[in-house]
């Protein structure tokens, strides 16, 4: 029987930083633009947004 969910949603159990670092910089090369660690680490709770705006162009 389920007792629990775990979810992991800051990153403390999985780091799943670099996992999303290289979905986003394969997605925003694709558009001809730079993605640094320096640029992701900056933006990163702005990513989503700049993501959108890139799919409305």
């Amino acid at each position: 029987m389920l007792k629990a969910i775990i979810f992991d949603m800051d990153g403390l159990m999985v780091d799943t930083e670099i996992i999303s670092f290289q979905c986003y910089k394969d997605i925003i090369e694709s558009y001809g633009f730079n993605f640094t660690k320096r640029i992701h680490r900056r933006l990163s709770w702005k990513i989503c947004y700049f993501i959108n705006e890139l799919y409305q162009k």
